[in-house]
């Protein structure tokens, strides 16, 4: 008798209990961490239509994909997928937001409303904001990526709302490329006074990097600084046992550069004006009386008569000249 092969213990035939599972898990997923609260809508919408074009479910939003008749083999399909898409959407959004549009029967009816509730074309006053935005954007101590997507998610809001409608295709890459042009000056210009020397060199460019390239090099600026800046705080001198610097470069031992002597002058002078006397001689024109009696100013103990002549005073055997 030939033996019976054993029941393969894996069934490519899901359950009805992991088709359920798997439909409940699509029905809650979240499209975004982004989720709509009222204030942020472009950003929102885009990350939105990123992710269901990606799920091949676009037809849903647009309206394309058409309720199709009940006796329609595609009929429970598109009830499981429109209800899916309502999810997501729903999802996506605040509890606040999302109980507005909680009734609508469908994906495009749900993103409809939001865009009429939300999308204020190119209003003036969100156009006015944005550019005040983007004017008062530093870098302040920021890491160079976070200053720079800052901007760039104010620029793409920009963008969003003024439509390039231009008659020629010429004269609309022509805008394009001063605004672009204008973007990298505003880059440069708020960036913190570390990249001074960087700047310099990005402007001396003719004809100026367009602004991907631009941020390109300021970053390798950026990731050169850091690296000297870890190996510096890895330094340590044998001498004076100090850090940031070795034996070899040591001011304790090797003397003190005139740079290093002229900043602590200036940094005294903002002290209260302290000086040292020793480097420093104050000479007082002090034009009356033209005669005063002179002290040791130590000792206290009077050691003669003083006359003033021509900004000088003359003792003992001096007055009879």
């Amino acid at each position: 008798m030939s033996e019976v092969p054993p029941k393969s213990s894996f069934d490519a035939t899901p359950s009805v209990s992991s088709t359920v599972m798997i439909q409940s898990d699509n029905m809650s997923m979240q499209m975004t961490s982004n989720k709509l609260d009222g204030t942020n809508y472009f950003a929102w919408s885009q990350f939105v239509q990123l992710y269901v074009t990606g799920k091949g479910k676009l037809g849903y939003l647009t309206g394309e994909k058409i309720k199709p008749a009940i006796s329609d083999l595609s009929f429970s399909t598109w009830v499981e997928e429109n209800a899916m898409l309502m999810s997501w959407l729903l999802n996506s959004m605040t509890a606040v937001i999302n109980a507005s549009f909680l009734r609508l029967p469908t994906p495009h009816d749900i993103w409809d409303a939001v865009a009429q509730t939300y999308f204020t074309g190119n209003d003036a006053s969100q156009i006015y904001e944005l550019r005040r935005k983007a004017h008062e954007t530093r870098q302040q101590g920021k890491s160079l990526a976070s200053y720079f997507s800052a901007l760039q998610t104010i620029w793409q809001e920009l963008d969003f709302l003024n439509l390039y409608d231009m008659e020629s295709a010429k004269d609309t890459a022509t805008l394009k490329k001063r605004i672009e042009t204008k973007r990298v000056y505003d880059f440069l210009a708020s960036l913190d006074p570390g990249f001074n020397q960087i700047r310099v060199q990005v402007l001396a460019q003719d004809p100026t990097s367009n602004l991907r390239s631009t941020y390109a090099f300021v970053r390798r600026e950026e990731l050169r600084q850091t690296a000297m800046l870890a190996n510096k705080e890895s330094l340590f001198c044998t001498h004076c046992k100090g850090t940031k610097h070795t034996r070899e470069t040591c001011f304790k031992l090797n003397g003190y550069p005139d740079w290093f002597r002229k900043k602590g002058e200036g940094s005294s002078r903002h002290k209260g004006g302290k000086t040292d006397s020793r480097a420093h001689t104050t000479t007082v024109h002090t034009p009356q009386p033209q005669y005063s009696l002179a002290q040791d100013l130590l000792t206290g103990t009077m050691i003669g008569l003083g006359r003033e002549r021509d900004g000088l005073y003359y003792f003992g055997s001096e007055l009879a000249r």
